[in-house]
């Protein structure tokens, strides 16, 4: 409210003869190039309470209805509760700014799908905002709105991103039709719930804008650092790039890479993770379980799983907490973790509720078990204990999504007790969805997104093994009572034909003057080992 004070302290408005309050050139002229031309005159509408009349020439808004309007669009509000149209059981969404984005985004002309009233229905949201409004977010709509949004969280130079790139998000999010206010909450809470954030961040530059950057406010450089479009590094790519789109690649595009960002949990201190590290590819390092385990065990930050399937679906884990190695059927991670599938279009799977089953990262039990009991130890009845496997959602035997066979077979099921399901949506939409889908794997890749604190002490946990490893491999043989003529290198050197002069077998030779060191030899050879040698 001080920082909108100081917009009213600047320009025409404080001339007592001008005329005080907001009008429409105003706006334009502070939000031009960080709003398009529909969402500011929406953005006026709204603040003027006029709904989509037409503005009245010269109305300008006052300096409360401003500061209390901006506040409504973009400030931070406690969330509302509501069912998810998976079937959850509640979350609490930031309702008002993503309704606001609807508000400032969408086509006007348009009217949202007879499917998506029904499912408006179905999930017990009766839209008033269609009647009060008008309007619907159609495909269209929706790109623009990506692409401005996104623009808010690029350095310069970062911007350039073609346009058909948001077509796995548009084509998820117009799977039903346009959409209606609240089919819009209700999927942007579950995919890119963090939008609002990014609304906020485009209000407060406008607004300084408009009071001739007087001072900017510390919130707005925080969410420019926080709400960065990830730098991809690390492996074998070029800093800042993504992977390209080569049969090895996953396919994790700038624009995907932004969206899932928008699902992640800023952490309240600490770095900024946008610098996105590859851990694990299996480009490099091939679909190996073992190799896996070794570049993400000690990483001590959240990570994104990506593998894309043989059929060209490309799903994706998003793990909130280190990776433990464990036995079957026990799990780690909290409400942060979250499912995906990012093409052929993006969609998020929430928690639906308390997290229970989130990740397990299988290892082989490490006993001496046999029969039913080893099987007992490492899971599904007959399973061997020496299966590995990643797995998320259950619980066990029915995970959500499974990856073995030491990462070359993918499995994933249509729901689960952990993770959110939008068989509604698809079945209204008229697919068939089966109860397990088995492809083959064709790549993999692990990123770590903790930053530079995640990266130290992951290698203080590789040299922690190391050092381990070192240790393990060391014995103290004097601790077993062991001597070098006990031991069995000693033999396997001498049936290799290494003669050892000892105390025991006898001094070695010595040469006479005339070098006749056979001589000297079997002369100072005495008793059994004297007779071998002269044999």
């Amino acid at each position: 409210r001080a920082y909108l004070r100081v917009a009213g302290g600047v320009g025409a408005a404080a001339q007592s003869d001008a005329p005080r309050g907001v009008g429409l050139t105003e706006l334009k002229a502070a939000f031009g190039g960080i709003l398009p031309s529909s969402a500011i005159d929406h953005l006026f509408r709204a603040l003027l309470a006029e709904g989509d009349t037409a503005a009245r020439p010269g109305a300008r808004v006052d300096w409360p209805t401003w500061v209390n309007g901006l506040a409504a669009v973009a400030k931070l509000r406690p969330g509302v509760s509501f069912a998810s149209a998976g079937g959850g059981r509640g979350r609490v969404v930031d309702e008002a700014r993503l309704g606001a984005i609807w508000l400032l985004f969408r086509h006007a002309a348009a009217a949202p799908s007879a499917t998506v009233a029904d499912l408006d229905l179905l999930a017990g949201d009766g839209d008033v905002e269609v009647g009060a409004r008008g309007g619907a977010m159609d495909g269209p709509a929706l790109a623009v709105c990506l692409r401005c949004l996104q623009r808010q969280c690029c350095e310069a130079g970062r911007e350039g991103i073609a346009p058909d790139a948001w077509e796995p998000i548009v084509a998820d999010a117009m799977l039903n039709g346009p959409l209606s206010r609240a089919a819009w909450v209700r999927w942007a809470s579950d995919a890119m719930p963090r939008l609002g954030e990014v609304l906020e961040l485009a209000v407060l530059r406008g607004v300084a804008r408009m009071a001739g950057d007087v001072a900017t406010p510390t919130r707005c450089a925080r969410l420019a650092v926080e709400r960065w479009t990830p730098h991809l590094t690390g492996g074998a790519l070029p800093q800042g790039a993504a992977p390209g789109a080569d049969s090895e690649s996953v396919g994790l595009t700038a624009p995907l890479a932004w969206a899932v960002s928008m699902s992640l949990a800023q952490p309240s201190s600490g770095p900024a993770t946008d610098m996105w590290r590859l851990l694990y590819s299996s480009a490099e390092q091939g679909l190996s379980l073992n190799r896996f385990k070794h570049h993400v065990v000690g990483y001590a930050g959240p990570t994104l799983l990506v593998v894309r399937e043989g059929s060209g679906v490309v799903r994706a884990a998003l793990v909130d907490e280190p990776w433990k190695a464990s036995e079957a059927g026990r799990f780690f991670g909290g409400t942060g973790c979250a499912l995906m599938t990012l093409s052929p279009r993006f969609h998020a799977y929430p928690p639906s509720g308390s997290a229970h089953h989130c990740a397990s990262l299988v290892a082989p039990v490490q006993a001496i078990l046999g029969g039913a009991a080893a099987a007992r130890v490492a899971g599904a009845p007959g399973e061997s204990s020496r299966a590995e496997y990643v797995a998320f959602g259950g619980p066990r035997d029915t995970y959500r999504w499974q990856v073995s066979e030491d990462l070359a077979v993918s499995k994933w099921r249509r729901n689960d007790d952990t993770y959110a399901s939008d068989l509604s949506r698809l079945m209204k939409a008229g697919e068939e969805v089966p109860e397990v889908e088995q492809a083959r794997v064709a790549a993999v890749e692990l990123w770590g997104l903790g930053g530079e604190t995640a990266d130290a002490a992951l290698v203080t946990a590789k040299l922690a093994m190391e050092r381990g490893r070192a240790r393990a491999g060391k014995v103290n043989r004097a601790a077993f009572g062991e001597s070098w003529q006990d031991t069995p290198d000693k033999m396997i050197m001498e049936l290799g034909g290494h003669n050892f002069y000892s105390t025991a077998i006898g001094p070695p030779p010595v040469r006479d003057d005339a070098g006749d060191a056979g001589n000297s030899a079997r002369n100072a050879g005495s008793g059994p080992v004297g007779e071998a040698t002269q044999g």
